[in-house]
């Protein structure tokens, strides 16, 4: 389910040190979502985090996927079960300008 190579999986220093530069870091963590990021790195399972903050596990997936977003008040219990800032929950936008 969680991808085989991210800083939470193998080391931020290490993953770093293999990539050939933080524009390929950044473009890595922007497609994973943070509370992801969060529970793999906490070895989290979804299933005990949704049962934590009161979702169901495939809602959750959803809202890593970003396929979802969190209602407020599930924004604020996963905010404060991962002390990640509630304003992380919202997809990133990319506002380059492609000619």
């Amino acid at each position: 389910m969680f991808p085989t190579e991210t800083p939470a999986t193998q080391g931020l220093g290490a993953w770093i040190d293999n990539k050939s530069s933080w524009g390929e870091y950044h473009k890595a963590m922007t497609k994973q979502h943070p509370m992801e990021r969060w529970a793999t790195l906490h070895q989290m399972p979804v299933k005990r985090l949704a049962e934590a903050a009161g979702c169901s596990g495939a809602h959750l997936r959803n809202i890593y996927a970003w396929r979802k977003k969190p209602s407020l008040s599930l924004a604020a219990r996963l905010s404060e079960i991962s002390g990640i800032e509630m304003r992380a929950f919202i997809k990133p936008v990319d506002n380059r300008r492609t000619s």
